[in-house]
């Protein structure tokens, strides 16, 4: 399976990229620091990563959550990942991503931590 890529905007200014398949070095995971990059130009700072269709991700997967976080923080914004499912959260663990980006159990939760009404 690909990877899908589908990104919306909750209001006031959060943008929401949503992973369906699988986010490794054999999928388009290419796609994803161009995006990040463009939707940082665009001024979109608050980002939050909805991996709840995300079925699989390996260390080049984790490269690129960490490498965006890193660009939305250099921006002067702020990434948060939500809704992972075991899987994935087992992964995020064991790599310890956790410390750079922080994890929500869901949408609400993680903007209401990036400070949205």
């Amino acid at each position: 399976m690909s990877l899908d890529i589908q990104t919306r905007t909750l209001p006031p200014d959060i943008t929401v990229v949503s992973f369906i398949g699988k986010l490794n070095l054999n999928t388009e995971g290419g796609r994803v620091e161009p995006l990040v990059k463009g939707l940082l130009k665009k001024d979109q700072k608050k980002l939050i990563f909805d991996l709840a269709g995300l079925d699989y991700i390996d260390s080049a997967g984790i490269g690129l959550i960490a490498y965006s976080a890193a660009a939305a923080k250099n921006a002067g914004g702020a990434l948060r990942v939500a809704r992972a499912k075991d899987r994935v959260r087992q992964v995020f663990l064991a790599m310890r991503l956790s410390l750079i980006v922080p994890a929500d159990a869901t949408i609400e939760e993680a903007v209401t931590a990036l400070g949205a009404p």
